[in-house]
């Protein structure tokens, strides 16, 4: 789907671009466009131009119709390997086998949320486990290895 998108938005070479007709090409829901476009826009392989408010005629708030325009590194966007932060605290858990919250959000510049998500759902799934269950600097211990890529 990705590889959908990507292709669409090169086919407008340098110019000026919006989400629904990239979302009219590739037949894919406007939703998921916008969100693609979103991580493409934060991996500087697009440029956002421009906003403005369109009406629609569904329940909730009004739809924003969003400019894009290409950048010479669209191209390099499926050859770089997708690696988010929660990759990156996987690898920072693996190689440390003991860690704070702290340590984490430090290391892997990841924003404290981020970082409580990571360990609760990881907690949960029998991974790693906390040294006591409350109060400050709690160290976590990684109980299940199952490899180098973050399991899912």
């Amino acid at each position: 789907m990705k590889k959908e998108i990507i292709a669409a938005c090169r086919t407008f070479g340098t110019r000026i671009y919006t989400v629904s007709q990239i979302a009219d090409i590739t037949g894919i829901d406007r939703s998921r466009v916008r969100h693609v476009l979103w991580k493409l826009e934060s991996a500087r392989a697009i440029t956002r131009f421009g906003e403005k408010e369109i009406v629609t005629y569904k329940k909730g708030r009004n739809e924003k119709e969003i400019t894009y325009r290409n950048t010479k590194s669209l191209g390099k966007v499926e050859r770089a390997t997708a690696e988010n932060g929660w990759d990156r605290m996987w690898q920072v858990a693996r190689a440390m086998r003991r860690f704070t919250r702290n340590d984490l959000a430090v290391i892997c510049g990841q924003a404290m949320t981020n970082v409580i998500a990571f360990t609760k759902r990881y907690r949960k799934s029998g991974h790693i486990r906390p040294n006591k269950e409350c109060g400050r600097e709690i160290w976590w211990t990684l109980i299940k290895d199952p490899g180098p890529k973050r399991p899912i």
